[in-house]
């Protein structure tokens, strides 16, 4: 997922979406264009994403028929200027044991939030508040 992001295979990126994300987004083809459209937008200012990383994941929770984790994501990002190191969280979803895993982002939301739109997540999961650091050039 994170190699797809980085080489801007954003087809491939999205098989890794939870479903629900890309149909809220009306479907895989706009997805894609929305996340290449994202990117040029922000390289036109000057902002570009030069490493995506994940860390080791929460323990799982088991949920009905689902398998749910939180996964640290590490971006680091160049301005020009500095350079910044942005640390959320995704949570994975499972509803295969394990064979397959779909991500979303929760963007900087509360459980609570992310429950608004995925209503079958776990009250355990923990999500950690995003983190920021730079370093000047």
């Amino acid at each position: 997922m994170c190699q797809a992001f980085s080489t801007k295979n954003f087809k491939t990126f999205t098989k890794y979406m939870y479903p629900k994300i890309i149909e809220m987004a009306g479907g895989e083809e706009k997805m894609v264009m929305a996340l290449e459209n994202k990117i040029k937008e922000m390289e036109t200012q000057g902002v570009k994403i030069t490493s995506a990383k994940i860390g080791e994941p929460s323990e799982i929770i088991i949920m009905g028929t689902e398998l749910q984790s939180v996964v640290p994501q590490f971006l680091e990002i160049e301005t020009g200027k500095e350079t910044i190191v942005l640390e959320s969280s995704l949570i994975a979803i499972s509803t295969n044991s394990g064979t397959d895993w779909k991500f979303t982002d929760t963007a900087g939301k509360d459980i609570a939030k992310m429950k608004s739109v995925f209503p079958t997540l776990s009250d355990k999961l923990i999500i950690p508040a995003p983190k920021q650091s730079m370093k000047s050039k």
